[in-house]
């Protein structure tokens, strides 16, 4: 991720359909995504976490942190 931010990206867009379980350690991963974006300055979308992982980012707060991508459904824009 270090790396990533480090190549001057402006946007990451992170794909989380194959996450079904999102642990305490899995939360922490992903604050210490927005945090090192944040300081990059780099607008990071998180899409597609599965209900379970809704549910359990919801419970802790972290959900409402994100920013969810503003395409939900990629095949509805690119048919």
């Amino acid at each position: 991720m270090k790396q990533l931010l480090a190549e001057g990206v402006s946007t990451l867009w992170m794909d989380c359909q194959h996450v079904q379980v999102m642990d305490r350690l899995g939360q922490e991963a992903i604050l210490q995504i927005e945090r090192l974006a944040a300081r990059a300055r780099v607008v990071v979308y998180w899409r597609d976490f599965s209900e379970p992982v809704v549910q359990q980012l919801s419970a802790t707060g972290l959900y409402l942190l994100l920013r969810h991508s503003p395409i939900t459904h990629r095949g509805s824009y690119f048919d």
